[in-house]
């Protein structure tokens, strides 16, 4: 009788291990294979050791689990001089060197001095979309272990399909938090009257400054704003010369909720945002210019908590205008010869992308960087304020008749068009982007201002290769019996004013001007830097 009992356990013993070696086995099987690539260190020093650790940790982290098998490549993924873009990205798995990979991670780590930032994202290769972005940053080399197990259990998470763990958040409002009452910051500034038979009055009014940001070591060249993910608050944009970032402004920080990537031999021009295809969640526009100044524009919307292309390589250039309190796309096509290819024109979405409807009525050869459109006079009808190649202001009716014109220049942006690779300075045709203009009641008194940014050149705007900003400042104008007067102008800053936009950033029923400061240091490193300035109108 022992003997059975014996017998039986050994039995049960022996199919418990079975079970347990087919449970193994079938995890192994459906195992998700994540191919990790050698981080890239971006720093003034030999400090390559740190990118070497972090992607270690990353490689032995993610592949502590048996439902993960880690590849960990020492070729950079750069080197495979793979293009970024999901028909490319869903076919990888089907080539010898990613055979049977599922995901793909790469990032950067960035030291500047004892700050340090890590940026990472995890590419699905079954769809060829980035499924999920990493950004932290860091005050000392010491924080990189705390990024690389960050990193690894939000990649685990994914991967299994599970809850991405929650983390803090990157913020930028360390040094340019919301400030308290009594502390506010006041642009003075003068308020003419608007009566048509009376001059200028002035009446002191006051801006608050209600955010500072710290000093970025970039030049955030564009700037936009809207609701893009679709929560019901409007989100920032900021442009880099090959890069996208997505922030919110809460409790007085801004707080980075995504960012794209773009092509290292492609530079971003102007950024644009508005929900053009009605589906709750503003685009991206992006006009994009490859090496031979061709066009490549870009369109992202928000999806699964990234920032995905919808539209690539368009010739289209994009610019959002704000007509009659609407939000509308205009196009102008990239030509071969010249610059630009035609009129500008209303852009609508057709289904599967951005076609032409109407076409813009603007006066002589007037771009569609350069125009904003609205009843600045007070007629009931619709006037265009517009600005020349030197950076003067013209105002024109409808008729085509000009009303009136500035004197001086308001300078443009330090962003041209015409650039090619390996052209003398001599040879290319330079046409720099103008500033943002907008057509708005902001008093609500019943009669529009035009909002428009006055840089000043160096130049004066009379050499159309050169454009040297000394100062910047942001001015409201209004019109009266002789002209266009200003109302009232932020404080000068030392630099230029990059890019602005006007948005109701905390839902109050008051908007917020926002705007980017670009500041050349002079430095190898640092040469360019920005700070983004919020105040309550």
């Amino acid at each position: 009788m022992s003997n059975k009992r014996g017998v039986s356990s050994l039995f049960i013993v022996l199919a418990v291990l079975c079970l347990f070696l087919n449970s193994d086995r079938a995890w192994a099987d459906n195992a998700q294979t994540v191919a990790i690539f050698p981080f890239e260190v971006l720093a003034q020093e030999d400090v390559a050791f740190l990118g070497k650790g972090l992607t270690r940790m990353v490689c032995s982290r993610v592949g502590d689990t048996d439902r993960i098998q880690v590849q960990c490549r020492r070729k950079p993924f750069k080197d495979y001089s793979i293009e970024i873009n999901p028909e490319v990205l869903k076919t990888l798995n089907t080539t010898e060197a990613f055979s049977g990979v599922d995901y793909i991670v790469k990032g950067s780590l960035t030291v500047m001095g004892a700050t340090v930032s890590t940026d990472a994202e995890l590419i699905d290769l079954n769809t060829g979309r980035v499924v999920c972005y990493f950004h932290e940053s860091g005050s000392s080399q010491s924080d990189i272990v705390r990024h690389a197990a960050v990193i690894s259990e939000k990649v685990k998470a994914v991967v299994q399909g599970g809850p991405v763990p929650a983390s803090q958040p990157e913020t930028f409002g360390l040094k340019g938090v919301s400030l308290p009452q009594n502390d506010v910051q006041k642009d003075a500034v003068t308020l003419p009257s608007k009566n048509l038979s009376q001059p200028p009055i002035a009446t002191p009014v006051a801006m608050d400054e209600v955010f500072r940001s710290r000093t970025f070591n970039t030049r955030f060249s564009g700037l936009a704003s809207g609701d893009v993910d679709g929560d019901g608050r409007a989100d920032l944009v900021f442009m880099e010369e090959h890069a996208i970032s997505l922030f919110s402004l809460k409790g007085g920080t801004l707080v980075k909720k995504g960012a794209f990537k773009g092509k290292r031999y492609n530079a971003f021009k102007a950024v644009d945002v508005a929900d053009v295809n009605g589906n709750g969640k503003a685009e991206i526009f992006v006009t994009c210019v490859d090496r031979k100044a061709g066009v490549r524009s870009l369109v992202l919307e928000w999806n699964q908590g990234a920032l995905q292309t919808v539209v690539a390589d368009s010739d289209w250039y994009f610019r959002v205008v704000d007509l009659d309190g609407r939000k509308r796309l205009v196009g102008q096509h990239g030509g071969y010869s010249d610059l630009f290819s035609g009129g500008v024109y209303f852009l609508a979405w057709d289904g599967s992308g951005y076609g032409k409807s109407d076409a813009v009525a603007l006066p002589g050869d007037v771009d569609l960087f350069s125009f904003v459109k609205g009843d600045l006079l007070g007629t009931g009808s619709e006037q265009t304020l517009w600005l020349d190649g030197a950076g003067k202001l013209t105002l024109t009716r409808s008729t085509g008749q000009n009303q009136w014109a500035s004197a001086s220049s308001f300078g443009s942006t330090p962003l041209f068009l015409g650039e090619k690779d390996g052209q003398d300075l001599q040879d290319q045709e330079r046409h720099y982007i103008n500033s943002r203009m907008a057509v708005a009641d902001l008093d609500q008194d019943g009669r529009n201002e035009a909002i428009v940014v006055h840089n000043r050149d160096l130049s004066k705007g009379f050499l159309d290769r050169f454009r040297k900003f000394t100062a910047g400042s942001i001015k409201c104008l209004a019109w009266n019996a002789s002209g266009m007067k200003t109302v009232w102008e932020t404080a000068q800053v030392s630099g230029c004013i990059t890019d602005w936009a006007l948005e109701d950033l905390d839902n109050d029923g008051r908007a917020e001007l926002i705007y980017c400061i670009g500041l050349d240091k002079g430095t190898l490193l640092n040469k360019k830097q920005t700070v983004v300035v919020v105040k309550k109108l």
